[in-house]
């Protein structure tokens, strides 16, 4: 995990690059979800920062983590 590359979700949730081989290669990842950012003006976050770390072990690999948030829980998974 020495690399590190910020990338924003687009308006629709989703960080389009990030799932494109070029850009995949095998390794471990970590994604970082501001929770905070998405409810200010909302409410408080009980989460106010979500890491999620995974495996790509295929770069031609489908890789779609999503995350389902509440408001005090959230869960995740390799989505298709």
């Amino acid at each position: 995990m020495a690399d590190c590359r910020l990338e924003r979700t687009q308006s629709n949730g989703r960080a389009e690059d990030f799932g494109n081989p070029e850009n995949l290669t095998p390794g471990v990842y970590l994604l970082t979800f501001d929770v905070a950012e998405y409810y200010a003006g909302k409410s408080d976050a009980f989460f106010p920062v979500i890491t999620v770390v995974f495996n790509v072990t295929e770069q031609e690999g489908h890789y779609h983590v999503p995350v389902l948030l509440s408001a005090y829980g959230y869960s995740t998974y390799r989505g298709n």
